[in-house]
């Protein structure tokens, strides 16, 4: 197979094991993206339903919601990841128009479990978080041609990518309805075509890359953090044709721009201010970054109950590739190793820097195709390189499967940790997964293509679907020698 064969197949392979483990909406916030698009698609108004929430009565709504100038309720949640959703969002909502649905239970309530559950058998709520198992498996795609780009090996760009794609978090966040998969793949998409923009000497790439950076700051506003070192990379890449250097950096920068200006343009139209976004994390949290780096640092490197590489356990890969990989890609190292660091350090600052999820840290999730990058100078044919490789993914996707085949992630965090998850001091506290697997082992499993007789026909196509293109992808890595 070509490489736009390999990627095809790669693309139909993850989605088709995505769709099979997806879950959907999952908490509160996700709650509010789907009204946000529900009520866009019924009344063309990107608002809130008003009769749903008082935010008077409710007042830690207001951590997501704010009135606007025209009293109607507006999601402070930026509204990448709602846009996104619209297209499947009236896919869900014409075939719920033909069917007959019950009453939800009432969602507004935080305990309610009973009616996370009854709303995802929904197929507005089914098919509008559809969005981030297909955002996922393109993630899977880009880290594969990002890789083909570095070393122009078809087998080691296929071998990350099959790493990368079911080793990590990637895996488990591509089954929520949570922002951090578009994000991931713009940023990552983004950091592609800078690469290829200086390998084909053409422009018009750049424009891409400035696009997707944009809508990420749009998805959310903290991907401001990475676009200095994507910018530094277009300088970098771009450094050898320096008299088309500020044309290289104009290219990239004016659709981040754009992207900004439709924010303010939004902010103000809803609340009078260009800079006035409603949100009242701040307020209500009682400051967003005031913890303590010493904690929450180590934690989010090593701690066994939030450690990125305990949570993707091929991650730790980077520490044996980085050195090579820097000797071959110097410019592309260092771009790495920036925004890397600077995701560590930034929400590990965050006050909520443990993130409230039970398949580890989602706030580091974008970073996590950065950190994997290097394997692709890695992999080669020595024997205990490919055992090492091999060890640490077996691995990593057992630790995935006990994520994605748990029920409800806010059940599993009532169950075992209660409010002490939620403990910044949380360094010590005991490690999530054990508890998770016995649940799991004691026959705690969520599939949604269990629930009935024509949901399992579709999730017998689906393993189908998967099986076929897991052979035609097994048959590419063992027929090509490079």
């Amino acid at each position: 197979m070509n490489l736009k064969e390999t990627a095809f197949f790669l693309f139909v392979f993850s989605l088709s094991l995505y769709l099979l483990t997806y879950k959907g909406i999952c908490t509160g916030d996700n709650i509010f993206q789907y009204e946000a698009v529900q009520n866009f698609i019924r009344t063309g108004s990107f608002s809130l339903p008003g009769d749903k929430y008082d935010i008077n009565k409710q007042k830690w709504l207001r951590a997501w919601m704010a009135k606007g100038r025209n009293d109607k309720l507006y999601l402070t949640q930026r509204p990448g990841l709602s846009l996104a959703s619209i297209p499947l969002g009236i896919v869900g909502y014409i075939i719920e128009k033909n069917i007959e649905v019950s009453e939800l239970p009432d969602l507004v309530e935080k305990e309610s479990n009973k009616g996370f559950f009854h709303l995802r058998k929904l197929p507005s709520a089914f098919f509008t978080s559809l969005i981030n198992p297909i955002v996922s498996a393109l993630i899977v795609v880009m880290f594969f041609l990002c890789c083909f780009q570095i070393t122009e090996s078809h087998k080691n760009a296929l071998t990350g990518a099959f790493v990368f794609g079911f080793g990590t978090i990637i895996w488990p966040y591509s089954s929520t309805y949570w922002t951090q998969p578009i994000v991931t793949l713009c940023i990552l998409s983004s950091f592609y075509f800078i690469i290829i923009s200086s390998q084909r000497k053409k422009f018009i790439y750049l424009l891409f890359a400035g696009l997707f950076a944009g809508y990420a700051f749009i998805t959310r506003f903290d991907t401001i953090t990475v676009i200095p070192w994507l910018i530094l990379y277009v300088i970098l890449s771009q450094w050898t044709l320096k008299k088309n250097m500020l044309k290289s950096v104009l290219m990239f920068v004016i659709p981040v721009l754009l992207f900004m200006l439709l924010q303010m343009l939004w902010n103000y139209y809803r609340f009078g201010s260009f800079l006035q976004t409603g949100a009242m994390h701040q307020v209500i949290f009682r400051g967003s970054f005031k913890t303590n780096l010493l904690i929450s640092i180590p934690a989010n490197l090593v701690s066994l109950n939030r450690s990125i590489f305990i949570f993707s356990p091929p991650l730790i890969l980077f520490f044996f590739a980085i050195k090579n990989f820097f000797k071959q890609h110097k410019n592309t190292a260092i771009i790495l190793l920036g925004i890397i660091l600077t995701n560590i350090i930034f929400f590990s600052k965050f006050t909520f820097w443990q993130a409230p999820a039970s398949w580890g840290p989602r706030f580091l999730v974008p970073m996590t195709p950065f950190l994997l990058l290097p394997i692709c100078v890695f992999i080669s044919n020595d024997i205990r390189k490919k055992i090492f490789i091999t060890i640490v993914l077996a691995v990593g996707i057992v630790i995935q499967l006990i994520g994605v085949l748990l029920p409800l992630q806010g059940q599993a965090i009532a169950s075992y940790f209660g409010k002490q998850y939620y403990n910044p001091m949380s360094f010590f506290s005991k490690s999530e997964i054990i508890p998770q697997a016995q649940m799991l082992f004691a026959g705690n499993i969520e599939l949604w293509w269990l629930h009935n007789p024509s949901k399992l026909i579709m999730g017998i196509l689906l393993i189908f679907i998967y099986v076929m293109s897991f052979y035609y992808l097994i048959r590419t890595l063992l027929l090509k020698k490079n």
